[in-house]
């Protein structure tokens, strides 16, 4: 959904976190919308059908794709990016 919202597969970011989530780690109930290239970390998680969603990013800070975080904001603060408007 991540690629949807953004039209790219790609968007650099500022991770400083040296920290992350790998698929032995997640509930098999949430799914990974983003991962680092260069070591699989997932970067982002979401739950299909709830209100559950985690991102390791920091939109304050620059270094990012601004554009593409100014999008993942508003989607997020409208609840379209996962659940589709729902309340």
């Amino acid at each position: 959904r991540l690629v949807s919202l953004l039209k790219k597969k790609t968007v650099r970011v500022n991770s400083y976190h040296r920290q992350g989530l790998f698929n032995d780690q997640v509930s098999p109930h949430l799914r990974s919308s983003a991962r680092s290239d260069a070591d699989g970390v997932m970067e982002a998680i979401y739950h299909p059908s709830l209100p559950i969603m985690g991102m390791q990013w920091h939109p304050e800070r620059s270094g990012g794709d601004s554009a593409a975080g100014k999008k993942i904001v508003m989607a997020f603060k409208n609840r379209t990016l996962y659940w589709s408007g729902k309340r």
